[in-house]
Order: C-alpha cells, then sequence, then structure tokens
C-alpha cells in the first residue's frame, strides 16, 4: 500500500507517500527538494481493491463512533460529580496535578499556589512523573483563566527554571507542554535551539514534538522549514500526525499558495484517520490572520467537501477562534457571515456554553475594541450573557467618571450589541443613584433616540425641563431662541403640571446638583458663598446633613495634602451651624455633625486634630456634657482615647475663655500682664499666649512679627515642661511668619535673633533673608545662609521671593546672579526669573509715568528674548495717558514680532480693560477676518 501505511494509522513512514507527492509537486520556493521521495500518479485501484478499503471505512466509522459514545458517557459522568470534586480541598501536589487534568482549567492563584510550594518544598516535587509534570506546564498555557499573558510567560520560565534545579523527571511531554505553553503565550523560540536543548538533555523528540515545531513555523509562514521536519520524520521512522498536516495547510494558507492547500486537502480526504474539516479551519484561520478579510475565508469553508461531513458542533471553538481574529483585526459583519458554521442550540438560538468565547469578549472590550466583542456577544449562552452583562454595567458606571462622550459612546456599542436596549437611560439612572450632576448625561440622553419612547410619560419629562431652564438661563435677554424654549417649557409644564410627583423629582434633583456645588465652595474656600447658599434659599437640615457634611468628609479624608486654610473654611462652616437658640440633644444637627466626625475612621488622626483645633476657636462650637458623654461611650468601644481627649475640648467652654477669644490682641495684652505672677497657674497663662499668638499670625495686615517674637518667648518661659501643654498654634509657623514679617519690614536685628534660636526655617525665608543682607551690603552674610539650603530652589519660590519687593532692582538681579552660581539654576529659572525683574521695572516705569522707559523695558526684553511681555499693561498706559505715537509704536512692534492679527485682539483688550469700548469695536472692524485663540475667547467672554 502507497503512502503511510493504511493512511499513517501505523507508525511508520513510506517515502513513496501520496501526501509527500503532493508536497513535493507544488512546493514553494524556498522548500527543500523532495525529489527523491517524488512518485508522480496515482495508481487506480481494482475492484477488490475497493471492496476492501470500502469495508475497511466501515468498520472504523463503527470504531471511532463507539469511541465518541464512551467519551460522552465519561464526560456525562464527569459533569455530574464535578462539584463535588471541585469542592475538595487540594493540600499536596499531586492533587493539584489532578485537579488541573481533571477541570482543564486553572486560576493565576493555582499557579501563585504551585511555585509556593516548589519554593517551600521542592522535594514533593520530585516524586512527580513526566505526566504530572506536564500537567504543571501546561497549567501556564490558554487554560489559565484571569492570568495576563506576561504572568503566564512569567510562571513556565520560573517554574522550569525551579524544576531543572532540584532535577525534577522532566521528560518528552514536559517538553511538549512547555513548548506548547511557549506557542500559547506568544513566546519567540528558534526551533534549532529546541532541538538542541532536547539532545543535550538525553531526551528523544516525538511526533507531538515535531507536530509543534511544525507550528511554530507555520506561525510565521516558513513552509520550508515544515518540510524540513517531515524529512526528520522520515528519517527517524516516526508518523506524521494531525497537528503536522494543519500546520502545513495553515502555512500555505498563510503564504496565499491556495492551490496547494486544495492538492493536499484532496489527497487527504480519503483518509479516515485524517480530519480533513480541521485542515480546511486551518486554512481558514491563516486566511484570517494573514488577509484580515472574511470573504477570503468563506472561499477556503466553501472548498469543504460535503462527504467529510463537517461537525459543527465538533468544531465551535475553531470557528471562534477564526471570528475573533476577524474581530481583533478591526472586520465587520464577521458573525452573520460564518454563522452557518457555528453550532447553534436551536431552542435558544445560542451557542453552548464557552469560556473561550466569555474571555474572548472581555478582552476585545478591554483592549478598546467594543465593536468587535459586542458583535460577538449576541450569540453567546445566556450563561455567558448574563456575567458580561454584569460586567458591561459595572464599565458603564466606570465611564460615568470619564466624559459625557464616552458614555454615549459606550451606550451606543451597547444599544448596537443588544446588551441592553435603553442604556443611557441606565447612565443617567446610574448617575443619579451616585449623587453625580445628570445634566451632561441628560443632555446627550435627550438627543438620542433612546427619549422617543418616553414622550408620553410625563413622570419622566422632568430632566427635560430642568435641561431648558438650564438652557434658558445661559441666553442673552434679547436672544430669539429664548422664546422657543420658553414655548416648548410651557407646553411640556402644560402636560405635567398637575403632577405632584414631578414638583418632588424636579426639587430631589436640584438638591442633589448641591453636592457638586458645596464641594467646589469647599474647595475653593468659598465660606461666604456657602453661608449665603445655607442661609437663603436651601435653608434644610437635610441638606446639610446630606449633602455638605458628607463632602467635608470626603475632601478630609482624600490622602492628598489639604492646606490649614481648606481646613479653616471647614471648621467655618460647622460652627455656623452653632448658634445660641439650637436644640440640644441627640436629634439637633449640631450633635449629629459632631458625632458623624468623630466616628469616621478615615480622617487622618494629625487632620483630624487640626480640625478640632480650628473648632475651638469659635466661642460658638461647645457641646452639654449630656451631648458629650454618648459620644465618649462609642468611642470607647472602638478604643479611640485619643479622639476622646480631643472631643472634650468641645465641651462648654468657661466663660473667661469664651471673654479671650472674643476679645482683641490690645485687651488681652493687659490681661496677660495682670495674671503676671506666681499666683496664677503656668497652664492658664500659657493657654492665653496660644491664644494671643493665634490673633497676631491671623492678623495678616499688620508687621507684628517683633510682637510675636515677644510671645514666643514668654510662652517658652511660662513652659517648663515642654510635654505638659498640648501646642494650640504650631510654632514652626509663628516662628517663620515672624520671621518674614521682620524681613519685610526691615527689622533684621529681629530677624537675627530668630534665625540664632536655632528653630527650623523654611527655604524660602532664607532666600529671603539673604536678599535682606544683600540689600543692606552684607554680602558674606547673604552667601552663608545660601550655604543653609541644600536643594535647588524652584523658579515659583524665587519669583515668590522677588515679589516681596523688599530691595532696588538692580540688588534683585545681583541676588540671581548670585543664587544662580550657588545652585546652578537651570536657564528656564533664570529666564523666568529675569521676566518677573522686567515686569517690576515695567511697572515702576508706568507708575512714574515715564512711558520712554517703560518702552525702552520692553524692546529690550524683546529683541533679547525674542518675545514680547508687558505690552498689554503698556497700551493701557498709553491709552490713559493719551499718548497715541507711543501706542502706535508698541502695536506695530507686536505686529513685527508676531502677526498683525495678534497686535489688534492686544489692543483691543487694552482698550475695553480701559472702558472704550467703542474704540475697541473700530479696531474689530478695522482688522477684519480676526481670529481669536481660545484664551481671548474666555477673556471676552
Amino acid at each position: 500500500m502507497s503512502g503511510y501505511r493504511r493512511c499513517l494509522s501505523i507508525r511508520q513512514l513510506n517515502t513513496s507517500s501520496s501526501l509527500l507527492n503532493a508536497v513535493a509537486t507544488n512546493r514553494t520556493s524556498t522548500a527543500p527538494s523532495l525529489s527523491p521521495f517524488v512518485r508522480s500518479g496515482r495508481r487506480v485501484l481494482s475492484e477488490d481493491d475497493r471492496r476492501r478499503t470500502t469495508s475497511h471505512n466501515r468498520r472504523t466509522s463503527a470504531v471511532n463512533e463507539r469511541f465518541r459514545q464512551v467519551q460522552d458517557e465519561r464526560r456525562n459522568l464527569i459533569e455530574r460529580h464535578r462539584d463535588a470534586i471541585d469542592s475538595s480541598e487540594q493540600k499536596d501536589v499531586s492533587s493539584i496535578v489532578e485537579l488541573i487534568e481533571f477541570n482543564s482549567v486553572t486560576t493565576k492563584h493555582q499557579l501563585q499556589e504551585i511555585l509556593h510550594h516548589l519554593n517551600n518544598n521542592p522535594s514533593s516535587f520530585e516524586a512527580l512523573n513526566d505526566r504530572q509534570l506536564s500537567v504543571l506546564v501546561q497549567g501556564g498555557g490558554v487554560i489559565a483563566q484571569g492570568a495576563t499573558c506576561s504572568f503566564r510567560q512569567s510562571y513556565v520560565k520560573k517554574l522550569w527554571k525551579l524544576l531543572c534545579e532540584i532535577k525534577a523527571d522532566l521528560g518528552i511531554l514536559s517538553y511538549n507542554a512547555r513548548i506548547q505553553a511557549n506557542i500559547e503565550n506568544e513566546v519567540e523560540q528558534n526551533v534549532v535551539e529546541v532541538l538542541e536543548e532536547l539532545n543535550a538533555a538525553g531526551v528523544n523528540a516525538d511526533e507531538n514534538t515535531f507536530s509543534l515545531l511544525a507550528k511554530i513555523f507555520s506561525l510565521k509562514g516558513q513552509t520550508a522549514g515544515i518540510l524540513n521536519i517531515i524529512e526528520l520524520l522520515k528519517e527517524q521512522n516516526l508518523p506524521a500526525t494531525q497537528p503536522l498536516f494543519e500546520s502545513l495547510v495553515y502555512s500555505f494558507a498563510y503564504n496565499k499558495e491556495d492551490e496547494q492547500v486544495k492538492t493536499i486537502c484532496q489527497s487527504l480526504a480519503p483518509n479516515p484517520v485524517i480530519n480533513v474539516p480541521l485542515l480546511y479551519v486551518a486554512a481558514a484561520l491563516a486566511k484570517a490572520r494573514s488577509t484580515k478579510d472574511v470573504n477570503e475565508v468563506l472561499k477556503i469553508l466553501v472548498d469543504i467537501p460535503t462527504s467529510v461531513h463537517f461537525d459543527r458542533k465538533q468544531h465551535l471553538s475553531k470557528i471562534l477562534e477564526i471570528i475573533v481574529a476577524l474581530l481583533e483585526n478591526g472586520v465587520k459583519d464577521v458573525v452573520p457571515k460564518l454563522r452557518r458554521y457555528l453550532y447553534f442550540d436551536h431552542a435558544r438560538g445560542t451557542i453552548p456554553f464557552s469560556a473561550f468565547a466569555e474571555s474572548e469578549v472581555l478582552r476585545l472590550f478591554m483592549n478598546g475594541n467594543e465593536a468587535g466583542a459586542l458583535e460577538l456577544f449576541p450569540i453567546l449562552d445566556l450563561k455567558n450573557k448574563r456575567m458580561l452583562k454584569e460586567f458591561f454595567i459595572d464599565q458603564l458606571r466606570q465611564s460615568l467618571l470619564k466624559s459625557p462622550e464616552e458614555v454615549v459612546s459606550l451606550a451606543e456599542h451597547l444599544r448596537n450589541g443588544n446588551v441592553f436596549t435603553r442604556p443611557l437611560a441606565r447612565a443617567v439612572e446610574f448617575a443619579y443613584d451616585e449623587k453625580l450632576p445628570i445634566f451632561p448625561f441628560y443632555q446627550k440622553f435627550i438627543e438620542s433616540p433612546e427619549f422617543k419612547e418616553f414622550e408620553d410619560r410625563s413622570h419622566l419629562f422632568y430632566p427635560l425641563i430642568l435641561n431648558l431652564c438650564s438652557q434658558i438661563s445661559a441666553l442673552e435677554n434679547h436672544d430669539p431662541e429664548r422664546q422657543k424654549l420658553f414655548t416648548k417649557l410651557f407646553d411640556i409644564t402644560s402636560k405635567s403640571k398637575l403632577s405632584y410627583y414631578i414638583s418632588n423629582k424636579i426639587q430631589s434633583t436640584i438638591v442633589s446638583e448641591v453636592t457638586a456645588l458645596v464641594e467646589n465652595m469647599l474647595h475653593n474656600n468659598e465660606f461666604e458663598k456657602l453661608r449665603a447658599l445655607l442661609d437663603d434659599p436651601l435653608v434644610n437640615e437635610k441638606i446639610l446633613v446630606a449633602r455638605v457634611l458628607p463632602s467635608i468628609i470626603r475632601s478630609l479624608s482624600r490622602p492628598a495634602n489639604i492646606p490649614d486654610s481648606e481646613i479653616r473654611t471647614y471648621a467655618k462652616v460647622i460652627a455656623s451651624q452653632f448658634n445660641e437658640n439650637r436644640f440640644i440633644g441627640a436629634q439637633s444637627v449640631c450633635y449629629r455633625i459632631i458625632h458623624d466626625l468623630f466616628k469616621n475612621k478615615l480622617i487622618p488622626e494629625q487632620r483630624f486634630s487640626t480640625l478640632v483645633r480650628y473648632l475651638t476657636e469659635h466661642s460658638n462650637v461647645s457641646l452639654t456634657k449630656d451631648e458629650i458623654l454618648p459620644i465618649i461611650s462609642e468611642l470607647r468601644v472602638g478604643n479611640h482615647h485619643a479622639r476622646i481627649e480631643l472631643l472634650k475640648q468641645l465641651q462648654s467652654k468657661p466663660k473667661a475663655l469664651l471673654r479671650w477669644l472674643n476679645s482683641s490682641y490690645e485687651v488681652l495684652e493687659k490681661e496677660a500682664a495682670f495674671l503676671d505672677n506666681d499666683s496664677v497657674k503656668p497652664g492658664i497663662k500659657a493657654q492665653l499666649c496660644q491664644i494671643m499668638l493665634q490673633k497676631l499670625i491671623d492678623d495678616n495686615s499688620a508687621n507684628n512679627g517683633k510682637q510675636i517674637l515677644e510671645v514666643l518667648k514668654k510662652f517658652d518661659s511660662i513652659q517648663q515642661d515642654k510635654n505638659k501643654w498640648q501646642h494650640s498654634v504650631n510654632h514652626f509657623v509663628a516662628y517663620n511668619t515672624a520671621f518674614r514679617r521682620c524681613l519685610i519690614n526691615g527689622e533684621m536685628d529681629v530677624a537675627k535673633e530668630i534665625l540664632e534660636k536655632k528653630v527650623t526655617i523654611f527655604d524660602d525665608m532664607k532666600l529671603l533673608y539673604s536678599l535682606c543682607s544683600l540689600n543692606n551690603g552684607d554680602d558674606e552674610e547673604a552667601d552663608k545662609i545660601l550655604n543653609l539650603i541644600k536643594r535647588p530652589p524652584s523658579h515659583s519660590i524665587l519669583i515668590q521671593t522677588i515679589e516681596f519687593n523688599v530691595a532696588p532692582l538692580t540688588i534683585v538681579e545681583k541676588f540671581i546672579d548670585l543664587v544662580g552660581r550657588k545652585f546652578s539654576l537651570d536657564s528656564h529659572t533664570r529666564k523666568q526669573s529675569t521676566k518677573v525683574v522686567k515686569q517690576m521695572e515695567l511697572r515702576r516705569a508706568i507708575d512714574e509715568d515715564d512711558l520712554e522707559k517703560a518702552f525702552n523695558v520692553v524692546s529690550t526684553y524683546s529683541s533679547l528674548h525674542h518675545e514680547v511681555f508687558g505690552q498689554l499693561d503698556l497700551m493701557s498706559a498709553c491709552i490713559k495717558k493719551g499718548n497715541k505715537a507711543m501706542l502706535t509704536q508698541v502695536f506695530e512692534m507686536v505686529a513685527e514680532r508676531y502677526h498683525r492679527n495678534n497686535a489688534s485682539v492686544d489692543l483691543m483688550i487694552a482698550f475695553l480693560e480701559c472702558g472704550s469700548f467703542h474704540s475697541a469695536e473700530q479696531v474689530y472692524k478695522k482688522a477684519k477676518n480676526i481670529f481669536f485663540s481660545k484664551k481671548c475667547l474666555l477673556f471676552f467672554g
């Protein structure tokens, strides 16, 4: 019999194989010559040969059918006991191997557990045979659910290295599993190096090894390599396997050699051992990856002979792989065209449960291919759909935190993929539940086709009413569009004015908008606006407790640094609710605010103590003993002793302390002189000093650095035990505040005294001290203080130091040169500092009415640095002084440096700043086709 004996069912190689004839006759240009093994033509079978062949085929079909029946029975038996097997505890390595082998899947946690066992107890792996080790290695392939490709690569590499170190029983099965896992994990492999490694390990490659090596060649379209493997098979007298033929066909199809594909498939069609449809499917997969064209794939699949019976249920996973390959390359309408090759449950109209399909939908979606993922979604099993719908709902919620455009894009994909019928309606509902502003999403919602379904349901018109109100308020009074919007609003209101539910919904929606408004006010320290909001339009305890207080707690709990000014604003908001006529008891708003703050565990302790310190500065913030005791009882259960001590500070204060908090500094100074005797306790004196110190620091308008230092000295003399009294004022901040104010006021002797106290002085204050020393002619002192700064100052700190305006400009320029040499400042920092100096020089010249000098500053800087600065200030000064000649020179300078359009815009802005709207309009009409940047549009708006 020619070819492989009994059609390759016996493990021998015959060089006159009809398959090799087909390969050799139509070989590629890169394939090695196989002419010694070529025999042209085919033998014509006699009648007896045909009869024997038919009988043999019938026996083979019967055996295959019985084999499939046994497989189905075993699978059903396994499925009945799967829950019991999965739930059993896997304590040793052998049981883990059996579990992986039984389920054919593993997880990332299980792979980590295997590596943990191997590191801690390597002796347990020495007893494993080659088959068990191959299962562990193969676990690092695609069967690892929830594991990324990089993690699987790392797992296989680490596992193989550790197994080699303990000299485990690694045989051909383990090596094959490693090659297979590397193929699945897209690891680059060299076939020659693999064979050399096998030879060095003394392991003989089998037919499966060569099939895997052929697959490595096929993925790159290297047909010559596969033909060389066939030569090796013949040399070692090993049979060819189904995967080898699939790799050969795949390589030919990948290289667009369709005639060779047809020849091989037709020559193997009579062979009952070879699964011919799989050869066509392999060729179709190659076409999908190489051409990215579904029509090319169909040309291959259409050629499958009806005589070989394409089993759609058996080949479902392969067809799904082809569909995924096309979808991930952006091909559309793939599923409808390949639908006839998929196996469907006719009762449900979906494919059977497929973990592969579910994971591929997730992968496509996470890689940004939403259209491809949702094209595959409708044909999935109900269980797959249910799990994926939960994932899509979570993605829809997360998109609310990004932008309305992304929400609309995702909702459109979900609607077109029949995941949800009204995804935008869900997004609006989620935004409302999460207390987010719904208007940005609802604006998109009313423009979508989803809203048309709700036009006959009056109770859903309230978002549209609010949206129309928002549009009306944004338009000018004379805008004709307002009348159209009013007409539309009245029509909608007339439909729903009798609905009390709509009125309640509108009110609750407005309340939900308060959250964003309150957080913005708190973040920007706009206490006056917030107090006006709470006092007049929204005087409601529910709003305060349900909106304002959660916003304060969220802000205090965030990990980023919060400035003291913002915490002080929070304290003011809380203190504003404490008044003389407040209700006392557990149901009062004040009690609930303090209770929720002290019970919250997310606020850092240091930040919380700062908040309490600022609260104690308000004399009206106090709780009675009956209100404090229940909170203390709850805090003791949680062992929060530090917070209990802080809570006691909010207890009703003595009258003397209230009088001190409400008195001026001059009154307190007299009180301190009266209490300066031995009969008064040191704690009382220290508390009075702290209040005096805080009042001096809060007075930003006064140059009271010397007074702050005197109070600090007095406090240090009173405080004998530094751990006895708790500082309500940060003394480091107090010393730096006094240091800065002394330098600005020119009190260098006081500043030196503070410096000699060895307290921590901030770097920006050291820079200011160095500048003042230069101004006093003490260059040595200026250089000495700069040596104490360990890191180069940023340009913002340097500019801030310059803008204190404590020295003439010549001294400032000398100071910049000194700092630049000392710290090797970069060019950007030097340029910004020089620009600030020139800006100060420009403003001084304008204040002195010396426009010629101001113009020289601007022109000199422009010629040196190739940019114009200060033109708006100079133009405004020329307009106010009526100097048209100078104004023309500035205009021409800007037009020459940039463009006439820029000069016209600058001139318009200068006229508008001076209140000359008519002149600005004339400039606009004269310029024609003027272009405004976004920054200019913000100014004009």
